[in-house]
């Protein structure tokens, strides 16, 4: 089992997502602890475990630590901001 944790960023970003959105973003996140690398998930370039997960125009941005059994998110953001 991984730990989860959030940013300070993710907890402004919060507040900018609709309430049915971000139910089911929650549940998302508290998958990420049994298996931080699902199949919908896709590797992003550069980082070295950094990846993202597709949730309708929302996109959640998140690291592993393997060693550390450890998901950090970075970034719930909308898809216009996600890739700036």
């Amino acid at each position: 089992m991984y730990g989860l944790s959030f940013s300070k960023v993710v907890k402004k970003q919060q507040k900018k997502i609709p309430k049915a959105d971000l139910e089911k973003i929650k549940k998302l996140l508290l998958s990420l602890q049994k298996d931080p690398g699902p199949m919908k998930c896709k590797k992003l370039r550069g980082g070295l475990q950094d990846y993202r997960i597709r949730y309708g125009d929302w996109r959640i941005l998140y690291s592993v630590e393997d060693k550390k059994k450890q998901v950090l998110v970075y970034g719930i953001l909308n898809r216009k901001e996600a890739y700036r």
